[in-house]
């Protein structure tokens, strides 16, 4: 959109409908005929589908209807004529509905004239937008029930004539009487809602909709006239047969006709049932509007948003096509490849129109014809009719696969697919409106590989230079960017930073690319000079002096400090999509992206790609600026908790520098706040480093690590009130032995650290740490700032000091391995205990001999395989025995029983800070696996009673239920292995479902959800006000 040109008009409405026969005939141009579409030189055939009067085939052919060339003309509508009507697949459901519904004796609708009533004035009151009118005629019913002289259902009472006809007439002018009523009250009328599609009334209307059909659905007989019609059935969407009745419904009808003599006789039947023609159903369809055309009207009737409460009279037409509309040319363009041209899909599919109904023409003249003839030959009458029969079921698929393709069971060959209909070609992720209108291909985007670059700050995106020459910005000349504007235009498209293209006050383009440097350069001092235009040289023009409003434009390259949005898919919360500031990189080829905003996007450096998006006027670079910047996102707004935070090496860093046994020199200190505050880029402070005394003086100047977050805060708080805070830090006091237990809690008093580690919790996307403090205590600038500043700091840091993780780091001592190796034989008894706990043996174990225990044992165990129940119950016992030792291994273990103790010990100092893993990886290598676990469950038994072959049938030990002692460190036996395979495949199968479906689940909660917005009155409301 350019905003400079204001847009002077507005959609005020949008309405759908169907043409019917004659309309389209009214907007055709020709009638197409020809199913060739091409003559024997190649060129479109007169009455085919590339019939020149619907526009020019090829760019250099002009319309032979509005004479204008391929680019000005808008295309001409055809159509073709079906020779029997089909039916229109996307109302076949309703269409089934209504002959179900019908009678087939009076073509009225099967339920009495009394619900008739209630439900037209309910339709009619809801179309006026009384909804509690509407609502209040149910309550009538029941109330009539009550006031009625006997128990028996109104409904049962009136189709079986048990109700006197002034009761019925009672009824219908009690509800005339309300309905006038309602629809005559002002003061109703004035708080009922004008437009028709309100969420509410829209599902108080289907409602009402759905209740009628099932009314009309549920009436065996007729309550106008007491016929029993014969059920209708369906097969697919393309044949309608009408059923016999059974012999008691169809002596009840012989009666009838014998004493009224007022039902027409239905056709015979064949097996008890017969094909009805589409044009017997068109009939039995037009006689029930006719009949009940003011219900059907109200179910059917389209609306015109222009004038409220205006319903157009619904006729048959549009569950049947009679007369087919063809695209103009233009939208059915041919595919060509070298010199050969390609009909396209849709074209394939009218084609196939056509040929169907030739045949159909063709086989109903010879129907004709032959039963003209004398003698007739039944015969060959009988199987001309077959194949007429064929002939429109054949053409009625071909007319369902040009609307809706999934109507047929089509048969292609193997590697094709089924050619799409027009509800495939709008439907649905490919379809047109979510892939071409709500969502598209855009101009000025990138998109590349991320790699990390932790020494551009947080808010920034490394750019490669090729990116950057290729995107582009209009920025307009004025006298305060003429000096980068002109060079930008010297320099060319080739060179960064150049330009492109120049735009001038008639919105002509100038390429750069395609000028000379001397040109550029003569364009370049052109640039604030008014452009001559045709207008302000001639005599008498009214204002030849008057000012140009439209600068020219230069379209420069993407410069450093330029806002870009990036994005990376999936796209599932806001901070998906931030803006950052640009920093072109020469001689990079990826997109550079800091670690910060790793956990924002779900991003990390293994392959993953991200989308980047240039913003191209004022307007949206102010929007990325000031809101969608990424400083503004560091709290996700599901929970209100930070979301940025560093990871990994820069916490185990972060741990060792504000330890107590860290100290650095005086070249150190200098060297680490220099590095990270960058005072030569106005880092902080205004250019200026603010330092402090040495906390040890002699016999050297050694300044602690605590010191030097004590310096970067003063830094990045000069000026302002200093911060004092407490927090937790993530690291136990039990690691840090009896002598500095305070070190688990961080003090801060006026900018100092006094005590505590910085880790996880204090600079990682952890809440209520330093980081956010310093959000919510001095702006989102300055938390951004920050996370730069300690990047930085803690990379130079371990720069110096290195992090490795090496094997000793995994071992156990002597003593470990004894505990464990003591826990481990003790809990061997554990599965036995637990199973006779819960078959309820333990006493009888004790007293029993060994062969009663067993058989009682294996009849028992018999029974709870049997029940899933039991069987889960028996797992639940079992699991709390192991997780018992489990956990008094880890406790017993970790970390007194290793041989490097924390935190020189690099796995533990990488597990209790939160860098990396958790406690139970460092448990999985060092101690034993553990349980594994299947869907919460045990590893499943086999029929035999085993859960694999190497275990004997109800094998009691906690190893055969999935129980792995083994260890990552020594390994683990091929039984274990296999189960811990069986528990890897499990959570990967879990996260591949969950993916789709946790997706689908949250866009339809966002569809559902997105019209919703909070109004002043504190109301929530639908996107209709409602």
């Amino acid at each position: 959109m350019n905003i400079s040109v204001p847009v002077g008009t507005e959609v005020d409405y949008v309405s759908f409908s169907f043409y019917e026969p004659n309309e389209i005939r009214k907007i055709s141009v020709k009638q197409i005929v020809n199913p060739v579409l091409f003559d024997a030189l190649g060129h479109p055939t007169k009455g085919g589908l590339y019939d020149p009067t619907l526009g020019p085939f090829q760019k250099s052919q002009i319309c032979a209807t509005c004479s204008q060339d391929h680019f000005n003309c808008p295309g001409h509508f055809g159509h073709i004529e079906v020779p029997i009507p089909a039916y229109n697949p996307m109302f076949f459901d309703n269409l089934y509905a209504l002959l179900r519904a019908k009678c087939a004796y009076c073509h009225h609708f099967r339920i009495t004239r009394a619900l008739m009533k209630k439900f037209s004035a309910q339709l009619t009151l809801l179309q006026r937008g009384l909804i509690n009118e509407a609502q209040a005629l149910d309550e009538i019913v029941l109330d009539i029930k009550k006031a009625g002289k006997d128990d028996d259902n109104l409904e049962d009472r009136m189709e079986n004539n048990s109700i006197s006809l002034s009761t019925a007439e009672e009824y219908i002018d009690h509800i005339d009487e309300l309905l006038q009523d309602a629809l005559s009250d002002k003061e109703a009328s004035r708080f009922a809602s004008k437009d028709y599609k309100v969420t509410v009334i829209n599902d108080v209307r289907k409602n009402v909709m759905r209740d009628f059909m099932r009314q009309c659905l549920a009436a065996k007989k007729c309550g106008n006239c007491h016929g029993i019609t014969p059920p209708v059935r369906r097969d697919g969407a393309a044949k309608l047969f009408q059923m016999a009745l059974n012999k008691k419904d169809q002596a009840t009808m012989d009666r009838l006709m014998e004493n009224t003599g007022g039902f027409r006789k239905l056709k015979e039947f064949k097996n008890g049932q017969r094909f009805m023609t589409p044009y017997e159903v068109l009939k039995e369809i037009q006689l029930l509007f006719e009949h009940e055309g003011d219900i059907a009207t109200l179910l059917f009737g389209a609306r015109d948003p222009r004038v409220p409460g205006f319903v157009k009279k619904a006729t048959h037409h549009m569950f049947f096509i009679e007369v087919l509309a063809v695209a103009p040319t233009r939208f059915r363009p041919p595919s060509v490849m070298g010199d050969k041209t390609f009909e396209s899909p849709h074209n394939e599919l009218l084609s196939g129109i056509l040929k169907g109904s030739h045949l159909v023409r063709d086989f109903s003249e010879e129907l004709q014809a032959l039963s003209k003839e004398e003698p007739v030959d039944k015969k060959r009458l009988e199987f001309t009719r077959n194949r007429f029969v064929d002939s429109i079921v054949n053409l009625q698929h071909a007319v369902n696969s040009f609307i809706d393709s999934t109507k047929n069971p089509t048969q292609v060959a193997q590697g094709k697919t089924v050619a799409p209909g027009i509800r495939q070609a709008l439907e649905k992720k490919e379809g047109l409106f979510r892939k071409h209108m709500m969502g598209k291909r855009v101009n000025y985007a990138a998109r590349s590989v991320i790699s990390p670059d932790p020494f551009i700050e947080t808010s920034e995106i490394g750019i490669p230079p090729v990116f950057a020459t290729k995107l582009t910005y209009p920025e307009p000349v004025t006298a305060h960017n003429i000096k980068e504007m002109r060079q930008a235009v010297i320099n060319g498209p080739n060179k960064w930073p150049g330009a492109t293209h120049v735009q001038n006050e008639d919105q002509s383009i100038d390429v750069l690319g395609d000028l000379s440097l001397e040109s550029r350069i003569a364009l370049a001092n052109s640039l604030l000079a008014p452009q001559s235009s045709h207008g302000a040289s001639q005599p008498g023009t009214a204002y030849p002096t008057r000012t140009q409003t439209i600068n020219k434009k230069v379209f420069r390259h993407l410069r450093n400090g330029d806002m870009l949005l990036l994005n990376r898919q999936p796209t599932l919360h806001k901070p998906s999509i931030m803006a950052h500031k640009a920093r072109v990189l020469p001689g990079e080829k990826t997109i550079r992206m800091h670690y910060a905003n790793c956990n924002t996007y779900n991003a990390d450096f293994d392959g993953d790609e991200m989308n980047i998006h240039f913003p191209q006027n004022e307007i949206a670079r102010a929007e990325a600026s000031m809101i969608a910047n990424t400083d503004n996102q560091y709290l996700v707004p599901t929970s209100g908790d930070p979301l940025r935070g560093l990871i990994q090496d820069n916490v185990d860093s972060g741990v060792w520098m504000s330890s107590r046994d860290t100290f650095f020199t005086r070249e150190e200190y200098h060297q680490l706040l220099y590095g990270s505050l960058r005072p030569e880029v106005d880092g902080t402070g205004g250019g200026r480093i603010q330092t402090l005394e040495p906390t040890i003086l002699k016999p050297v100047a050694l300044w602690s690590g605590k010191q030097v977050i004590s310096t970067v805060l003063k830094n990045l708080t000069w000026g302002k009130s200093q911060l004092n805070m407490t927090s937790k830090s993530k690291v136990p006091a039990k690691f840090w032995g009896p002598n500095a237990k305070e070190e688990e809690k961080v003090l801060i008093v006026e900018g100092d650290l006094v005590h505590g580690v910085m880790d996880k919790s204090q600079f990682g996307a952890s809440a209520f740490g330093l980081v956010h403090s310093i959000y919510e205590i001095y702006g989102p600038e300055s938390a951004g700032m920050l996370l730069s500043i300690l990047s930085r700091l803690f990379i130079k840091f371990i720069q110096n000091h290195g992090f490795t993780c090496r094997m000793d780091d995994l071992i156990l001592t002597d003593d470990g391995n004894q505990w464990r190796r003591d826990l481990l034989d003790n809990g061997l008894g554990l599965g036995s205990e637990a199973h006779l706990e819960f078959l309820g043996l333990a006493e009888t174990a004790k007293t029993a001999s060994p062969e009663v225990l067993a058989r009682e044992f294996k009849l028992r165990m018999n029974e709870v395989i049997r029940d899933d129940n039991k069987l889960a119950g028996l797992d639940n016992a079992m699991k709390a025995k192991v997780n018992k030792l489990t956990s008094a291994i880890t406790t017993k273990c970790l970390p007194d029983g290793l041989v490097r103790p924390f935190p020189k010990n690099d796995m533990q100092m990488m597990t209790v800070s939160g860098a990396k893993g958790s406690n139970v990886n460092a448990t999985q290598i060092s101690c034993l696996l553990g349980q594994q676990e299947l869907e919460g469950r045990r590893v499943p038994l086999m029929v035999s009673g085993r859960s694999l072959p190497s275990f004997r049938p109800f094998d009691t030990s906690a190893r055969a239920g999935g129980f792995v002692t083994g260890r990552f460190l020594t390994g683990i036996r091929p039984q274990e292995y296999y189960f811990h395979c069986m528990a890897g495949r499990e959570g990967l199968i879990d996260t591949a479902v969950k993916t789709s479906r946790s997706g689908y689940l949250q866009r339809c909660l966002i569809k559902h959800l997105e019209g919703l917005r909070v109004h002043y009155d504190h109301t929530v409301r639908d996107s209709d006000g409602s």
